[in-house]
């Protein structure tokens, strides 16, 4: 898309077409498409990864715990390195395309598994699977923060996480059933699930093509919304009217000259014109990089970053040490392997707390700030993962076992549900909005890389140390340290001065009559 395009040529990037009214019912199905969308992704990974985590062990032969991990590595690597490609790709081709590629790679997963005879095959297949998941539910949390208003922003990526994870939860006991439901072979019995993984895929991207709108075009006019307000679509004119008393509910602590002068970089670089429109011209998105560059150096988006691999650590040690550890290995001389099932109640437990908390955190991070919430989430998953190492390390019966795993990993569910939204829009809020999927696709490359350096990381310290608790105990221990970390780095006011910038925006633009008040 030019970056001069006009009002009609936004419009029309949009999906709608001259002097097609788009009311804010339009905005909510497709928010709602969207949250489908995420379920429909986290649904395929939460099957996958139950039987991948069985695979090792049972169905091939691996020599040591960090190439039974070796899932979560392909897993992380390709994830991360899809979430920075299509941050980028996204600002350039549209959302819409990049949804309809991601749920077409993912197809690929299946057919290489049912054709693999050995592990490294289903390592090879778990790379396209982090592709699909990096590029889909990236483009989901964009097209969401596109169509979002600032107050409400990281409420919505709160509602993406939570359909997301609730579709793992629920899915991993259809996945389980499966497995169990499996009769004869035992190949048979383990990739059965990959027929619901295929059909899941196939269904994403049939409505990626058939219901979703592109918003490109809302994130290259930003939170200014004057080309789209002059043309009265209300489309992203919601947005400006959305912002009119929001600084009032947030206090005076937060702006200040930071955020009034922040503000004022799209106002002078804004130029209209010759028939009068307002455009987002060259030197606006030029304005909107260097201001983002800015934002990506300094401390606040660090500590973001740092948050966010920290998380996807604790979910890998969910997924791959307490569900082997659990369904594979056990305890010698004190608990043998629990059933499948009871390794899939132990992901439901991690699951469906973030499924159900995620939207009250994002709440809490729009009224509070992004600081609290998050050290409170890795300080309750360092207690959670030290409660788990000592319980099930000294557990004498299946039963309490089963009980210690479940509690601990409801406890780091919680936990990691006050950290996944706040910290992620925190990350976001710091990038001005042309730059916004690109800030997302940064932040969320550091926090899936989080797999693959937990994978490496719980593998050889289990191999070095001989104990799935001891690998446990560095995760809660590096829990901890993050949480010190993170208190000490970022501050909020940080996040609200960038935010309190998209305020000043709308309200500059209104003053000069580029929107309507």
């Amino acid at each position: 898309m030019p970056l001069d395009m006009d009002a009609a040529g936004v419009r029309r990037a949009s999906g709608f077409g001259a002097g097609k009214r788009v009311k804010l019912g339009s905005r909510t199905v497709q928010l709602g498409i969207h949250l489908v969308l995420v379920a429909l992704t986290g649904g395929a990974v939460g099957v996958a990864k139950l039987a991948d985590s069985l695979m090792a062990g049972t169905l091939f032969d691996v020599p040591s715990a960090l190439s039974a991990y070796g899932f979560l590595v392909a897993f992380g690597v390709a994830k991360a390195l899809s979430n920075l490609a299509v941050g980028f790709a996204s600002d350039r081709t549209g959302r819409r395309a990049m949804l309809v590629l991601g749920f077409a790679i993912g197809t690929l997963t299946p057919l290489i598994v049912w054709a693999t005879r050995s592990w490294g095959g289903v390592l090879v297949a778990t790379t396209f699977l982090g592709v699909q998941q990096g590029v889909c539910w990236s483009m989901t949390l964009v097209c969401m923060a596109d169509l979002a208003g600032p107050r409400r922003r990281t409420l919505l990526v709160g509602c993406n996480e939570a359909a997301g994870y609730g579709a793992i939860a629920l899915m991993q006991l259809a996945g389980a059933a499966l497995i169990d439901g499996g009769a004869g072979q035992a190949r048979d019995m383990l990739y059965r699930p990959y027929a619901l993984v295929l059909a899941l895929f196939i269904a994403g991207g049939v409505a990626s093509w058939a219901l979703v709108k592109e918003t490109l075009g809302l994130a290259q006019d930003g939170v200014l919304g004057a080309s789209l307000a002059a043309s009265q679509d209300p489309w992203d004119a919601w947005d400006a009217e959305d912002l009119d008393g929001w600084d009032d509910d947030e206090g005076g602590d937060g702006g200040g000259d930071e955020g009034v002068l922040a503000g004022s970089l799209y106002l002078e670089e804004t130029r209209g014109g010759d028939d009068g429109v307002p455009r987002v011209g060259d030197h606006t998105l030029h304005s909107a990089r260097e201001a983002w560059a800015e934002a990506r150096r300094s401390s606040a988006f660090t500590a973001c970053c740092l948050a966010g691999v920290m998380v996807n650590v604790l979910t890998a040690t969910s997924w791959a040490v307490i569900a082997r550890w659990a369904g594979v290995m056990g305890e010698p001389g004190k608990w043998t392997p629990l059933s499948t099932k009871s390794v899939a109640i132990i992901g439901l437990a991690y699951s469906l707390p973030k499924a159900l908390v995620m939207v009250p955190a994002g709440m809490l991070g729009d009224r509070l700030g992004a600081r609290r919430p998050v050290v409170a989430g890795l300080a309750l998953c360092a207690l959670a993962l030290a409660l788990c190492g000592l319980g099930a390390g000294h557990a004498t019966t299946q039963a309490d076992a089963s009980f210690t795993f479940v509690t601990s990993a409801m406890v780091m569910g919680t936990g990691t549900a006050l950290v996944y939204p706040n910290a992620m829009v925190a990350a976001a809020n710091l990038a001005p909005a042309p730059c916004r999927a690109e800030a997302l696709g940064v932040y969320r490359f550091w926090r899936d890389l989080g797999f693959a350096l937990g994978g490496l990381a719980l593998g050889l310290s289990q191999d070095t140390l001989g104990s799935p608790a001891d690998a446990v105990g560095l995760s809660g221990l590096s829990a901890a340290a993050t949480a010190v970390t993170f208190a000490v780095i970022y501050k909020d006011r940080e996040d609200r001065a960038a935010r309190y910038a998209a305020v000043v925006d709308a309200r500059n633009m209104r003053m000069m009559g580029l929107v309507g008040s």
